[in-house]
């Protein structure tokens, strides 16, 4: 994966074949794909693993209390803003 890195100009922009995977896993998971179809791309085979590749660009994404309409309100007002 690093020499389409080179090719394509990115290798030197930060951007490693880490990042791809955890990008591909980050979106599969964010769209709802099982688990199980995600590391059957990805190759994993630990649980533990898996989940450490799965990055959160909001800490109140899909989070335990979505349920509750209320969570929003009940919290500070800088958590929000």
């Amino acid at each position: 994966m690093a020499h389409h890195l080179e090719a394509a100009g990115m290798a030197d922009r930060g951007f490693s074949p880490h990042s791809f995977r955890a990008g591909f896993i980050t979106e599969a998971h964010r769209r709802g794909k099982a688990a199980v179809d995600i590391k059957r791309v990805s190759g994993h085979r630990s649980q533990s693993t898996f989940e450490r590749y799965i990055r959160r660009s909001d800490a109140f994404e899909d989070h335990a209390g979505d349920f509750y309409g209320g969570v929003e309100e009940a919290l500070p007002w800088v958590y929000w803003r």
